[in-house]
Order: C-alpha cells, then sequence, then structure tokens
C-alpha cells in the first residue's frame, strides 16, 4: 500500500509549523468564532421570526443598517471577524 502526498498551501504549511500550544489556542479562538456565529445566526432568527424581542437588531433590520444591532450581536460580529485574521 502507497501514502499519497496531500499538497500543503503555504497557509497551511504555516498551521502545521505552530507550537503545539499556539495551535490550541488557534482551535480555541475558531471553535469560539462557530459558536458566536451559530448564535448571533440563532438569535437573528428569532427577532425576525417575531419570537424574541431585540428592538435593536430590530432597527438593524429595518433600516438595512447593521451597526444598529444590539451590544450582544455586535460582540458576537466581532468575535467572528476576529477569528479570520488568525495567524
Amino acid at each position: 500500500m502507497t501514502t499519497q502526498q496531500i499538497p500543503v498551501t503555504p497557509a497551511h504549511a504555516e498551521i502545521l509549523a505552530m507550537p503545539h500550544e499556539q495551535l490550541q489556542q488557534f482551535a480555541v479562538r475558531l471553535f469560539e468564532a462557530l459558536l458566536a456565529s451559530h448564535e448571533e445566526t440563532g438569535h437573528v432568527q428569532q427577532v425576525l421570526g417575531g419570537w424574541e424581542e431585540c428592538k435593536d437588531c430590530q432597527a438593524a433590520n429595518d433600516e438595512g443598517d447593521g451597526s444598529l444591532c444590539c451590544d450582544k450581536a455586535k460582540e458576537r460580529q466581532r468575535i467572528v471577524r476576529a477569528a479570520w485574521s488568525l495567524r
């Protein structure tokens, strides 16, 4: 049986070269971003569906301006944005 080499992109090679502790921190931040994204999606669905009341997020939707959303939504969005710049 032979093994196949998986092509490694520069970004993938950078991740593979990380020390174990840094890789663990990277994984935790990605998990936190995934969780924040899931929570934000649920919040928006609840508000727009009329099952949950959040005046700020409703105003953000009505005006088409995400900067009007509630503080919790802004924090979740910040966590997700930060994960996109991990290195």
